[in-house]
């Protein structure tokens, strides 16, 4: 068995961990349970455990990676705080329909698609500042 020395871990491991955990586990579970209860009674705990990261999971990866454009696009190593970064942002896209559902009821296509707009904020803000750095770094190396 592995043991694991908790004091020797660092703040930005434990987060990022927790956080993905979340991400893919917690957050999609709630959504099913919001938006399609049906689909949440009617199917066993460990297939809900198994849809959940196919759910979050495509998210969690396009979330870290155009969070690492965003941040620093120059450099190419992925590090603990921009996973934990796009884990957060992960529950936040889906928690954002279940709160604004207190004050307008939506249907399960109506929840995705409010969840899938910061998303597409998102990828919108990468690409322009990798389109903006592109742009920047080849500016220098015209000749008149």
């Amino acid at each position: 068995m592995v043991e694991v020395d908790l004091q020797k871990t660092q703040f930005t491991t434990a987060v990022a961990v927790l956080s993905i955990i979340f991400s893919l586990v917690i957050a999609p579970l709630w959504f099913i349970f919001q938006f399609d209860v049906s689909l949440f009674e009617s199917t066993d705990t460990i297939k809900l455990l198994l849809l959940c990261p196919g759910i979050s999971g495509p998210l969690l990866i396009i979330n870290t990676f155009a969070i690492r454009a965003i941040l620093a696009p120059k450099v190419l190593i992925l590090s603990h705080a921009d996973w934990a970064a796009s884990g957060l942002f992960s529950s936040v896209c889906f928690y954002l329909p279940a709160v604004i559902s207190f004050f307008h009821h939506f249907t399960l296509y109506g929840a995705i698609t409010v969840a899938m707009f910061p998303e597409f904020v998102l990828l919108a803000i990468a690409a322009v500042i990798v389109r903006q750095q592109k742009k920047n770094n080849s500016l220098p190396n015209r000749r008149p």
